[in-house]
């Protein structure tokens, strides 16, 4: 072989290699500190990473990273900001008076309907009610899914006074509730709790019935009372300039499956998720399921009202926050 015929087939080569190497989806790390074998990473996240991974035309690639291996509740929003991961799963009422205004979602007897509240929650956002702080990622969804729970290994003389039991809560507002109630909240997050109520340090938890199913405590659990008792925040976020430095086929992938149309789409999601979990359990030989009566219901309005009234007045501009945000709920 002479060394023309070398030359074109070294060049062939580096030509093929090059288009080859073109050709390649750019990685996207997705951090999620949520157990990996949990539903919301297995039947929503992934899926949702697979969809715009398939809609982008092979030019990225979602891979989700569970169970806290790049990020934990409360420090996912800086690590996606800083580089760490380029999309996050976070709560960003984990972060205290930082997005303190989206905590008016956690006001309970706000909402029933979570892809109702969700949409508001975005909106609200889109609309910079709740935009403080998060100038530096891009946010891709926020939304909330149906009110919380309130479940102990065993039920109360009056759940309406707890007489200073222990009660795991992951924010501000489900913490004045608690106390509203007579309980003790303690601060931890998901991950935190199955060790908590297993060596007693707490009874039970106010929480969402995913996060009771996805951390395992329903195990050690027996009562089990709906109410509404409020939502939590769930905000998932980008990379700024990961997200500006994607080919056009890749961002209208992202944008297509995002925003007000994904938060509501994981809303509902959650919902017949969670209402699946309630109706398992109520089958459950010595669980005792149950929803606030009738009869104690004006117990909990004294408690709710009190929540609502602490929340407005440690809150930056809260009333007017949280008439806005009643308006957009109920547009």
């Amino acid at each position: 072989m002479n060394f023309k015929k070398k030359l074109m087939l070294s060049l062939t080569a580096l030509l093929v290699s090059g288009v080859a190497n073109a050709a390649e989806p750019q990685i996207l790390s997705f951090s999620v500190n949520v157990p990996g074998k949990s539903s919301t990473v297995q039947d929503f996240l992934i899926p949702w990473a697979e969809k715009v991974s398939n809609a982008s035309g092979g030019t990225i690639k979602m891979k989700v990273y569970p169970d806290g291996i790049l990020s934990n509740i409360g420090n996912t929003i800086e690590r996606v900001a800083s580089g760490v991961a380029d999309i996050g799963w976070d709560n960003p009422l984990a972060y205290g008076k930082q997005y303190e205004k989206i905590g008016v979602i956690g006001l309970p007897g706000l909402f029933q309907d979570p892809v109702k509240a969700s949409a508001a929650l975005w909106k609200g956002y889109d609309t910079g009610l709740f935009s403080d702080n998060l100038d530096n990622v891009k946010v891709l969804m926020l939304y909330t899914g149906p009110p919380m729970g309130m479940f102990l290994r065993e039920k109360p003389e009056k759940p309406t006074s707890l007489e200073s039991r222990g009660m795991l809560v992951g924010s501000k507002g489900r913490a004045m509730l608690m106390r509203g109630v007579g309980g003790r909240p303690i601060s931890l997050s998901p991950p935190e709790y199955y060790q908590a109520i297993q060596k007693g340090v707490a009874e039970g938890a106010l929480t969402a019935m995913i996060a009771v199913v996805s951390v395992k405590i329903d195990e050690l659990l027996n009562y089990y009372l709906r109410g509404p008792f409020g939502g939590g925040a769930t905000i998932i976020v980008m990379n700024k300039n990961v997200y500006a430095g994607l080919p056009p086929e890749a961002k209208a992938a992202i944008d297509a499956s995002s925003y007000e149309l994904g938060s509501r789409e994981i809303a509902e999601f959650n919902m017949k998720y969670e209402e699946s979990q309630w109706e398992r359990l109520a089958k459950v030989e010595g669980n005792i399921v149950e929803t606030v009566s009738v009869e104690d219901y004006p117990l909990w309005q004294s408690a709710f009202d009190a929540v609502s009234d602490e929340w407005v007045s440690n809150t930056e501009n809260g009333a007017q926050i949280l008439d806005t945000f009643r308006t957009i709920l109920n547009k």
